[in-house]
């Protein structure tokens, strides 16, 4: 059933297959592209096949649907044909001619672990890249069976490279790895390089790909994507145990009744022109409850070019009831001028866009990210649920970046944030808030209005629920 009978195992790769002879959780720290997929891809089908039947899963863990689709689920079907029955686009499950399911989880899906049947393998791809709960809660759901856990992932900064160390180096303690610990309770670790799958011993990788591939990266990339180590890695600013669901979590519903004024606060992207766009650009809605604390309503983060970013920045005031905006300085300077912004798009002139100073610099970020400790620590930070514990309204994105602040890759989320916080900004000093200015909630605003919805609007008529219903 498996097309590709000829695989000869690289040598690293031989190690980790033998480790599943006596240890339980099997941690593989590598380069990028020298076959840790398709490593996972081989030991899932041997497993499935040799053991695998309708009273047991298996559960294969990666950073997001797109990449799993991409990277492993079209590989499944292609190389192993007839043995896959069905897969469910919808439901994420592979159905195997052996009644066995492979369920798919997302980092950002933690509810769909609920409910599945004894794991017969669990497998986290790129473990860096993922959210510690899930990745805790896949641990959690194999204990039944005490099914093989089996982590390969690159060491990118992400949400969960902090979880990926301890759980390397628990594979380097005699007190977890040694020879006398049970199989149920033991750990082995394994690192590979770029050059353990060079050419000179049988693998894929030119000595030209390895260089170039090294002259493109700096030291830090080099040491984590070419090596498969671990960059230095600091203190982070915030504990990832205060950003649960449990901990900071709040549902839709439950702040009906709490009277907070609202904000928003934009980082801007790099490279961002009128009509084309750059980097991310994060657009955050924030609520202050003087009595309660700090709630994100939303948080936007795409490639915006400048007229959509306005479009959105001019509905979500609206629909929030937003008197203040801030933004970046020197956005403000550069992408916004801001009087004919607001004549173009008919603002009302009650709401102030407020330009936010900013120092730069790594030590610089750290201190302006550090603003929000006080909330976070104290449990005033808030962020919203569904019924299953997921986050909403583009907090998932958020809450990553919070978890890895400093040395994430992206941080303009937290960037926009933080500026809560901004002295410029002048809404907390020890939570106290300007008087509330009174706007309802309306749910029938697009991002992309029309002349004639802006129109009705700025009149104080109601025809746009009218037009947006037809």
């Amino acid at each position: 059933m498996y097309r590709d009978v000829t695989w000869k195992p690289y040598p690293w790769q031989t190690r980790v297959i033998e480790a599943l002879a006596y240890a339980r959780y099997i941690n593989l720290v590598c380069a990028n592209r020298i076959g840790k997929s398709y490593l996972l891809r081989r030991i899932l089908y041997t497993y499935t096949a040799k053991y695998g039947n309708a009273d047991n899963c298996s559960i294969y863990v990666g950073q997001d649907f797109k990449a799993l689709n991409r990277n492993i689920i079209r590989k499944l079907k292609r190389e192993w044909g007839a043995y896959v029955v069905n897969y469910d686009k919808n439901e994420h499950v592979m159905e195997l001619v052996n009644g066995h399911l492979i369920y798919f989880v997302s980092a950002e899906n933690l509810g769909s672990l609920e409910g599945l049947s004894d794991a017969l393998v669990v497998m986290i791809d790129e473990a860096s890249l993922c959210d510690e709960e899930v990745l805790d809660a896949a641990d959690t759901r194999a204990i039944d069976l005490r099914a093989p856990i089996l982590t390969a992932s690159t060491a990118k900064a992400g949400p969960g490279v902090v979880w990926l160390k301890e759980q390397y180096e628990k594979g380097l303690n005699p007190e977890f790895c040694g020879a006398d610990v049970d199989y149920f309770e033991r750990y082995a670790s394994f690192t590979a390089t770029m050059y353990d799958a060079s050419t000179r011993i049988g693998g894929h990788l030119s000595d030209k790909e390895i260089n170039n591939f090294m002259a493109r990266r700096s030291q830090k990339e080099i040491a984590v994507r070419v090596m498969g180590g671990f960059a230095e890695i600091g203190d982070l600013v915030f504990d990832a145990t205060m950003l649960t669901p449990k901990k900071c979590g709040y549902r839709l519903e439950s702040i009906a009744e709490i009277d907070m004024n609202n904000y928003m606060l934009v980082d801007t992207a790099s490279g961002q022109t009128e009509n084309e766009a750059g980097d991310d650009t994060a657009i955050v809605i924030v609520g202050i409850a003087p009595e309660y604390g700090i709630y994100v309503h939303e948080c936007l983060a795409d490639r915006y070019s400048v007229e959509d970013m306005q479009k959105i920045i001019i509905s979500k005031c609206r629909q929030y009831g937003i008197r203040k905006v801030g933004i970046e300085h020197v956005a403000a300077q550069i992408h916004f001028a801001l009087d004919s912004f607001r004549k173009a798009q008919r603002v009302d002139d009650a709401i102030r866009f407020i330009p936010l100073k900013r120092v730069g610099g790594k030590d610089k970020k750290r201190s302006r990210h550090e603003r929000l400790l006080p909330y976070v620590e104290s449990g005033r930070l808030f962020m919203p649920i569904d019924e299953y514990g997921n986050w909403l309204n583009g907090c998932t994105k958020l809450i990553a970046q919070m978890k890895n602040t400093p040395y994430g890759r992206h941080d303009d989320c937290i960037d926009a944030l933080a500026d809560v916080a901004n002295p410029d900004m002048g809404i907390i000093s020890g939570l106290e808030t300007e008087p509330k200015v009174e706007k309802k909630f309306d749910p029938y605003f697009s991002p992309l209005m029309t002349q004639e919805e802006i129109d009705s609007i700025m009149e104080g008529g109601e025809r746009h629920m009218s037009l947006r219903m037809n």
